[in-house]
């Protein structure tokens, strides 16, 4: 999908749980809704996700907790995505 430019935007994405992420959140309680905000707002590189159509995700390195989190996530509108899902890779 390439570079999307999510800075315009800044903090203002409104994030919209999936059905999958709500049962997912329950057992992956380390993941705050602050760190995906943050994987959204300020990764640099967007990829087309492989298994879901039209989502893409990104990997960022969390400064809180040094881990890598990827979050995949489909673009709503200008200021509205709907989360997929979010986990560490390591």
């Amino acid at each position: 999908m390439g570079e999307m430019n999510w800075a315009t935007y800044g903090v203002c994405v409104q994030i919209i749980e999936s059905y999958h992420w709500q049962k997912k959140k329950k057992y992956r309680r380390n993941i705050e809704l602050h760190m995906i905000e943050y994987a959204i707002n300020s990764s640099e590189k967007y990829q087309k996700d492989a298994y879901h159509k039209n989502a893409v995700n990104t990997t960022v390195v969390v400064p809180e907790t040094g881990r890598r989190l990827k979050v995949i996530f489909r673009k709503l509108g200008k200021q509205r995505v709907k989360l997929i899902t979010a986990y560490y890779i390591d």
